[in-house]
């Protein structure tokens, strides 16, 4: 992903980058998180639930990381995977999505069910 294109991706508003965000997804099947030496980053909000931030690509991912997140390391879930072992780990902990935090660090905020709905609708819809 090139600079032109993060630039414009980080200059939309938080529920404009979530709609971008779910696009993405649904075309590559997977979206990439923070692991760091303690495991999957799931910070807390300012609104004060933790969350785990999400982004479409890896470049998003590590240029947050950078800025936000440091030590951390953007990793790759399949939606496969996120169906099968994340989202009812997450909705049980109450743990929500942060769909693409910015270098700001805002982000859109959705339940993991909600999210995965979101993504299925628009893979059936390219089907």
């Amino acid at each position: 992903m090139d600079q032109e294109k993060i630039s414009a991706l980080l200059s939309l508003d938080p529920e404009d980058r979530y709609w971008a965000t779910v696009d993405r997804v649904a075309e590559t099947g997977a979206f990439w998180t923070l692991h760091g030496e303690s495991g999957w980053l799931t910070p807390l909000a300012p609104e004060g639930f933790e969350y785990l931030p999400v982004w479409s690509d890896r470049a998003l991912a590590q240029l947050i990381a950078d800025l936000l997140f440091p030590g951390n390391t953007p990793t790759e879930i399949t939606l496969e995977e996120f169906r099968a072992h994340w989202i009812d780990d997450l909705d049980e902990g109450g743990v929500r999505i942060g769909v693409f935090p910015d270098n700001d660090g805002t982000f859109w905020e959705v339940g993991a069910v909600t999210f995965y709905d979101a993504l299925d609708d628009m893979v059936q819809t390219r089907i």
